[in-house]
């Protein structure tokens, strides 16, 4: 068997840090076989509308088929996958309308809450490490998603609070391998990663205004690539050898990551 997983090498997801909300009353093996669930759905790494059986899944994440069953409610809970009375689980069908329906809602809630919140008075923004976000002589999606997705979130957080926090960890989730492909471009890759840097240095400047501007350039240009992402993100999910979703092989892509990206820092 391959050791236990922590960070995804492929798509940077960590499934510990998610896990902190969970009942305290769950089972090692619980969170166990749910976070490793979890790594391999917003992975991508389910063929899209493949049933999810616990029986099938419990010795690939070395957990009993209870744990597997109850971390499988949870995901469904999370919308991560789909559950049907009598039918069971399966993983999402991703289509285009949906995709841009969570496009749409992402970037309504980040506009509202920047226009209408006041911010936290203990929160200051720091410069991100132009290492982890990447630069034109090294290229590292990875990296960028990650630092992408919690600079969303962090927004989220300074002016909305923790329940606008959600929604976009809660967004991140679910497109977080559409946004892998979208990174992974070259130019998109370079305007991303450009886009991350001004959206910090706006922020620190508290000009809200323009930064809504650059998120509203950002969800457009993503929007209208939506058609192809769909597609790309379902032949890729299709081009998997079947039973690629194993422990093993999700292992040989995780490794620890130093660390997510700092964007936002307490005030002493």
């Amino acid at each position: 068997m391959g050791r236990p997983i922590d960070t995804c090498e492929s798509c940077g997801f960590n499934p510990w840090r998610e896990v902190v909300h969970l009942s305290k009353s769950k089972s090692p093996e619980f969170l166990s076989a749910y976070k490793k669930l979890k790594l391999l759905v917003v992975n991508n790494r389910f063929r899209p509308g493949e049933q999810l059986q616990a029986c099938n899944l419990a010795d690939r994440v070395v957990a009993g088929i209870t744990p597997v069953r109850e971390a499988l409610i949870r995901l469904a809970a999370e919308d991560l996958i789909s559950c049907y009375p009598k039918r069971g689980y399966f993983a999402k069908v991703i289509n285009s309308d949906e995709l841009g329906e969570l496009y749409y809602l992402a970037h309504a809630l980040l506009r509202s809450i920047l226009l209408r919140g006041d911010g936290r008075c203990c929160v200051t923004i720091a410069k991100p490490d132009a290492t982890r976000t990447g630069t034109h002589s090294h290229r590292d999606p990875t990296a960028l998603v990650l630092a992408l997705e919690q600079l969303h979130e962090q927004i989220a957080i300074m002016y909305g609070g923790a329940e606008a926090a959600k929604v976009i960890r809660s967004y991140n989730f679910r497109t977080h391998a559409v946004r892998k492909i979208y990174v992974d471009q070259t130019q998109t890759f370079e305007s991303v990663s450009d886009y991350v840097r001004t959206l910090v240095a706006l922020l620190e400047a508290d000009q809200r205004e323009t930064v809504v501007s650059k998120l509203t350039q950002h969800f457009e240009a993503k929007v209208a690539q939506v058609h192809m992402l769909v597609k790309e993100v379902t032949a890729q999910a299709f081009s998997r050898q079947q039973g690629d979703y194993r422990l093993e092989t999700i292992a040989e892509m995780a490794k620890p990551l130093l660390g997510p990206p700092v964007f936002f820092t307490e005030q002493a």
